[in-house]
């Protein structure tokens, strides 16, 4: 039982295992003005190639509206 435990405490966020859960989950739906608010250390770009490159990120969430502006969102110099 401990391993099923354990288990779902990382995948759903709770305790030690799961901090980084929530954070992860996020970068499916944010923004560039979003994430520099929520995770002040991604503001850091060496910081932020860093994480991104280990989670697989190559653009943000692009919004679904044609235009510069949801161009300039979605880059962020992934």
């Amino acid at each position: 039982m401990l391993l099923v435990e354990k288990a779902a405490n990382t995948f759903l966020g709770v305790g030690e295992g799961g901090k980084y859960t929530p954070f992860a989950w996020t970068l499916r739906k944010i923004t560039r003005e979003y994430i520099e608010v929520l995770y002040p250390a991604l503001k850091d770009e060496e910081k932020r190639k860093a994480t991104f490159s280990i989670l697989g990120v190559r653009e943000l969430y692009r919004p679904p509206v044609r235009s510069p502006i949801a161009e300039r969102l979605a880059r962020y110099g992934v």
